[in-house]
């Protein structure tokens, strides 16, 4: 039972990560949605960044590796400044373009199974905390990335260091993928 204790109160202890003692009910949401996404995100930049490790990938594994280590400097900086406007833009700023730069990094849309799709993730968590306008600017971004993005790709696939096998690609197309449902709205 101490295990669940711990575990809990761990729990509690991240989530009070940026808290004020004047926080409304809807800064609190918006806080706890940016300490859940950022950390669920790196969960997922931990994954990428192994997986870029074991096959031999060590300049593209810093991508991913490299987010988890800004979210938690994004994290510490909400925690000593207690502002969470600065935090919440800096985290869909680096949700938004990290999966762009790593797939750039992997040699395009076909050699990383798309895996700029991981940013409508950070679409989706721009409609919980921001302002219609801003969810506007942000899905604006991701379109000039997007646009950005097939306009380079024949470039980086003629560039591309990595080439997987058919079975490889096919993993990096299913695991890329699973973050589509999340992100889409039906």
């Amino acid at each position: 039972m101490n295990h669940w204790n711990a575990a809990i109160n761990s729990s509690s202890s991240i989530l009070a990560l940026g808290q004020t003692p004047d926080e409304g009910e809807l800064d609190r949401v918006h806080r706890h949605t940016l300490i859940l996404g950022g950390l669920l995100m790196s969960i997922g930049g931990v994954f990428w960044g192994v997986t870029c490790w074991a096959l031999s990938l060590w300049g593209p594994s810093t991508i991913p590796f490299g987010y988890g280590i800004a979210t938690a400097l994004n994290l510490w900086r909400l925690e000593a400044s207690k502002r969470l406007a600065p935090a919440k833009t800096f985290q869909v700023a680096l949700s938004l373009i990290f999966p762009h730069l790593f797939q750039w990094s992997l040699g395009g849309i076909q050699v990383s199974g798309a895996v700029m799709l991981w940013s409508m993730v950070a679409l989706a968590g721009t409609l919980m905390l921001s302002s219609a306008r801003q969810s506007f600017f942000w899905f604006g971004f991701h379109v000039v990335l997007t646009l950005l993005s097939l306009k380079i790709d024949p470039w980086l696939e003629a560039h591309a260091t990595f080439h997987p096998n058919h079975a490889m690609e096919r993993w990096f197309i299913v695991s890329s993928r699973w973050c589509s449902p999340t992100a889409s709205v039906r």
